[in-house]
């Protein structure tokens, strides 16, 4: 009767890749004892990963649409904001357009 084969022992190159994966990703993991643990757990790391990814992603994508939802809306509601320069402020076409004070003369200083 033959023995049977002792497992092998995880590489270095798998648990330098198994600890930089769990740290990127926020996960922990068990420490594997065989190369056979370790390929799986770092499969199981890289499928958390890109779901993480996916889920983010997803995040980001909604996040903006309600920022550009938001400045429509305001843009919409507030039509006539006061930071905004209006017609009666601008005098000139193009390159050659000025800003003309409409306050000029209308302020006295006492």
């Amino acid at each position: 009767m033959k023995p049977s084969p002792i497992p092998a022992k995880p590489t270095a190159k798998q648990l330098r890749y198994l600890k930089a994966l769990a740290a990127s990703t926020g996960r922990s993991f068990t420490y594997p004892r065989t190369a056979r643990e370790a390929s799986q757990q770092i499969d199981l790391l890289k499928t958390n990963k890109a779901a993480a990814t996916d889920r983010q992603r997803a995040w980001e994508d909604l996040s903006a649409r309600r920022d550009r939802t938001h400045i429509a809306r305001e843009t919409q509601e507030r039509p006539r904001d006061a930071t905004r320069i209006g017609d009666d402020e601008i005098a000139g076409w193009g390159s050659s357009a000025t800003y003309t004070d409409p306050w000029a003369g209308h302020l006295t200083e006492d």
